[in-house]
């Protein structure tokens, strides 16, 4: 199927955003951080702004700042370290951030979704007539 950029730039931005929301609703900010999706914070900023949940954009990237004033490192290995060196303090300021993810991307991934509408329909019959989705199935 073929796609324009824009659509491709929707596409990457849901999956971005799905991401972070299954990180975060499995572990809070911390296991977000610690594996190996935390060093694509700063797309997952933008991707968060361009699905319109800014607020969800603003707490990860606070977070960022809160592992490291700089914004946590993009190589897991140092973004570990950084992450090591916070206080319980710090670490408590992370996690209230989670909940902010967890409980309002939902909403703003199917907004944005609705106003892609063809887009997600023309993939979905696309999985249909290659035969790795059925009509009635959610993917």
């Amino acid at each position: 199927m073929a796609l324009t950029a824009e659509e491709e730039a929707v596409l990457h931005a849901m999956r971005l955003v799905s991401e972070v929301h299954g990180q975060v609703g499995n572990g809070g900010m911390s296991q977000y951080f610690f594996n190996p999706s935390g060093g694509h914070w700063p797309d997952a900023v933008r991707a968060f702004r361009m699905i319109g949940f800014n607020e969800g954009a603003d707490a990860l990237e606070k977070a960022a700042r809160i592992v490291d004033a700089g914004g946590a490192s993009l190589d897991r290995d140092e973004r570990i370290k950084q992450y090591a060196r916070l206080s319980k303090e710090k670490e408590g300021q992370l996690d209230a951030l989670s909940p902010i993810i967890w409980k309002g991307t939902d909403e703003a991934e199917l907004l944005f979704m609705l106003k892609h509408a063809d887009l997600f329909r023309r993939i979905k019959a696309a999985q249909i007539a290659a035969g790795i989705s059925g009509p009635g199935e959610l993917d």
